[in-house]
C-alpha cells in the first residue's frame, strides 16, 4: 500500500495465503475498490498488532458498487489471538454471510455485520450477531452471542484476557472443576479503542446458567459438587448466585 502513498488499513490482515479461483478485481483511478469477486479455499490470514490470525477458512466474496457480501465457512477454523485468548483453538464455522458497505474510495467509512452465525467445537457452541462500524481508529462493535452449550472444565482457553483481572482469571481456572453451561449470553458494545471498557465508555456483559457444577472455592476448602448457579460478568466484575447440592 505504501506504493500508492497509503498506509495499510487497520484491522485487515497484513499477510495471507490460500487457493484463489474465479478472481475478478477492479480498482478505480484512486485505487478504490470497484469490484471484487472470487473464492479462496483454505485461507490463512495473519493479523497485525492486536488482531487475530485465522487459518483453514473458506472465503467467497462478491463486492461491487460499495456494497456486497462475504461468505465465510470452515470445517475446522484455527484462531490464534494472543491479545484476547491465552491459547489458540479450533472451531467448526457454519456458513456465515457478512454484509458489507462503504462510502469512500479507501473504505475508511464502512460497516460490516452478520446475523445468526454459529461456531462450535467439543468445548463450546455459540450463535449470534455482530455489527462493526468504521471509526477514527479501531471500529465500534455491537455484538450479541448466545452460548448454546459449554463444558466448564474445558473453558481455560476462552476467558477473554484483556477484560478480566488476572486474579479473576486465576480463580476461574483453579476453582471451576466441572459442569455444563445450560444456556448463556454475552454482549459487547462500544468503541474498540476503549476496550475493555473499564472507564464506562462501552459495555461488556455475560451471563450463564451452569448445572452440575463442581467447584473448589479456595485451595484446601471442601469441594462443592452437584450444584447450579447463575454467573454474571459485567466489565471486570463477577457475581454468582446458586444452589449447593440438594439445598
Amino acid at each position: 500500500m505504501s506504493i500508492y502513498g497509503e498506509g495499510w488499513p487497520e484491522g485487515l490482515p497484513y499477510r495471507g495465503a490460500g487457493q484463489v479461483s474465479g478472481l475478478d478485481l477492479v480498482l478505480d483511478a484512486e485505487w478504490g475498490l470497484k469490484r471484487a469477486k472470487g473464492l479462496i479455499r483454505g485461507a490463512r490470514m495473519v493479523g497485525l498488532d492486536k488482531w487475530p490470525t485465522f487459518d483453514g477458512l473458506d472465503i467467497e466474496v462478491d463486492l461491487h458498487d460499495r456494497s456486497g457480501w462475504v461468505l465465510l465457512s470452515s470445517e475446522w477454523l484455527g484462531l490464534d489471538w494472543p491479545w484476547m485468548f491465552r491459547d489458540p483453538f479450533r472451531l467448526n464455522l457454519e456458513p456465515c454471510r457478512i454484509e458489507v458497505a462503504w462510502r469512500d474510495a479507501w473504505q475508511e467509512t464502512w460497516q460490516a455485520g452478520f446475523e445468526d452465525c454459529a461456531a462450535a467445537n467439543s468445548d463450546v457452541a455459540l450463535r449470534g450477531n455482530l455489527l462493526l462500524t468504521a471509526n477514527e481508529n479501531k471500529p465500534s462493535i455491537d455484538a450479541n452471542f448466545r452460548v448454546e452449550r459449554g463444558d466448564i472444565a474445558r473453558l481455560d482457553p476462552y476467558w477473554p484476557e484483556p477484560v478480566m483481572p488476572e486474579s479473576v482469571k486465576q480463580w476461574l481456572r483453579q476453582a471451576l472443576l466441572g459442569g455444563n453451561i445450560a444456556e448463556g449470553r454475552a454482549l459487547i458494545r462500544g468503541d474498540m479503542d476503549d476496550f475493555p471498557f473499564r472507564n464506562g465508555t462501552g459495555r461488556f456483559e455475560a451471563v450463564a446458567r451452569v448445572e452440575n457444577l463442581s467447584l473448589e472455592y479456595l485451595e484446601g476448602w471442601p469441594r462443592i459438587s452437584d450444584s447450579s448457579a447463575v454467573v454474571r460478568f459485567v466489565e471486570a466484575s463477577m457475581e454468582a448466585t446458586g444452589r449447593i447440592g440438594d439445598n
